[in-house]
């Protein structure tokens, strides 16, 4: 959910760099807005599919501290590149790679966690268990 929701937002940030119409800009910026917003919740419980105990306190903390960082550092950034560039295309731009290498890594972790859950699920079963239905 968060690699599908990050690309829709990264697809905003594109077109909103890419439109010159104000109106479909912003159309474009309220498509990265929902993106970056229903990634929310799914990313704080990523910490704690992965991580467990005092395991997941540290990721969750991690998670917030580097959120602070990108909430102070961002708005510098974008000021900065604006100023070089004479508008916020570049800014956006980046806004967006950043997105996208985010659904990137979060498809990748997602299924090396599901390989190793289906192992361990395969591995947890009893002996006597049998996958195949039961017929009477």
């Amino acid at each position: 959910h968060v690699a599908i929701a990050a690309v829709a937002s990264a697809v905003g940030f594109a077109l909103s760099a890419w439109f010159t119409n104000p109106y479909l800009a912003l159309a474009a910026l309220a498509l990265a807005f929902a993106g970056i917003k229903s990634t929310i919740a799914p990313l704080w419980a990523l910490a704690t599919a992965f991580l467990a105990g005092p395991a997941a306190a540290g990721g969750i903390a991690l998670i917030n501290s580097v959120g602070n960082l990108g909430g102070f550092f961002g708005p510098y950034i974008m000021g900065w590149l604006k100023t070089l560039t004479g508008n916020y295309s570049l800014g956006f731009a980046v806004l967006g790679g950043g997105l996208v290498m985010t659904a990137v890594l979060i498809a990748f972790m997602s299924r090396s966690v599901m390989v190793r859950d289906a192992s361990a699920g395969a591995a947890r079963l009893p002996p006597s268990t049998s996958r195949q239905p039961r017929v009477s």
